[in-house]
């Protein structure tokens, strides 16, 4: 884990289900994935065991996916 002083945010465009997002997360650092298929982004959540919320963003126009890192 890193601390909160050296944790980075890190875009992977077109992510689908890549494990490199998995790897970036379990380093500590925030992880932002953009996607336009939806099927993609379930399947890297459930196939990680990753629970996730999903919000509609102010224009109804995309899905945007959470998880609560707390």
């Amino acid at each position: 884990m890193v601390s909160s002083e050296q944790q980075k945010c890190v875009v992977f465009p077109l992510c689908g289900k890549t494990l490199d997002m998995k790897a970036v997360l379990d380093l500590g650092h925030r992880v932002i994935g953009i996607e336009g298929c939806q099927t993609g982004v379930e399947a890297f959540f459930n196939e990680n065991n990753i629970p996730f919320e999903i919000e509609k963003d102010e224009s109804n126009q995309c899905q945007i996916y959470k998880v609560d890192k707390k």
